[in-house]
């Protein structure tokens, strides 16, 4: 029979592990928790909002985690997208860029963009015209002596070749526009329903060419932006 001596012995031992081993686990749970604490924190200190940034080639983007990189943007830890699309495309992105290469036969006609806005946050739509030159308004040089039908055309400035317009689902349209307007901007209020940016040509005797920032404007931007002003 086992001595009573030796046999408390072995308990004590067995105690002894018992404890060393949930110590053992206990530590290794801790270790665990505080490197998953650890990725938390990194991870909530370079989450960012999807702001403009600066890309490369003079445009301007939107700051995203990952995409194609025209620069860096959040002090580094987001890439700075730029986006650019030509006739019949769409975009809801922040910053968008419409594109046409100088041609005197443009491939669609009319050429429509479609704008949505990224959030319900978005209340204003802007164009800047980088570039825009399409065909000019009437200016009067041609002699009409038949009766003008419904009482339209051959109105001094009127745009009776080329064609510019956005619209404002909702709410008040654009100007119809012509002609040489690089540097010039229009703004309308953001509607629920997207907007379409519409280009109408006739003829092919015109140099047409146009590279337009479309921005979104977010309210507090916005707001900003007024009571700075």
């Amino acid at each position: 029979p086992s001595h009573p001596l030796m046999m408390k012995h072995f308990f004590t031992f067995a105690l002894v592990v018992s404890v060393l081993f949930t110590v053992e686990i206990s530590s290794s749970k801790l270790q665990n928790a505080t490197r998953i604490g650890k990725v938390f924190s990194i991870f909530q200190l370079v989450s960012f909002p999807n702001d403009p940034c600066i890309g490369s080639s003079s445009r301007n983007g939107t700051c995203f985690t990952s995409g194609t990189t025209a620069g860096t943007c959040a002090q580094g830890f987001g890439v700075c997208c730029t986006f650019t699309i030509a006739c019949g495309a769409s975009t809801s992105q922040n910053c968008t860029y419409l594109v046409q290469e100088a041609t005197t036969n443009p491939a669609a006609d009319p050429c429509m963009f479609t704008i949505c806005k990224a959030s319900s946050d978005i209340c204003r739509i802007r164009l800047d015209f980088t570039t825009f030159s399409i065909a000019g308004p009437s200016v009067g040089t041609t002699s009409i002596t038949a009766p003008i039908p419904d009482g339209n055309g051959g109105i001094l400035g009127d745009c009776l070749t080329d064609s510019f317009s956005l619209t404002s689902p909702g709410s008040q349209a654009s100007p119809v526009i012509c002609g040489f307007n690089t540097g010039q901007h229009m703004i309308v209020d953001a509607s629920a329903l997207c907007h379409k940016a519409t280009f109408d040509f006739s003829g092919t005797g015109t140099t047409r060419q146009f590279d337009i920032k479309g921005d979104s404007i977010a309210r507090r931007f916005h707001l900003e932006s007024l009571n700075t002003s």
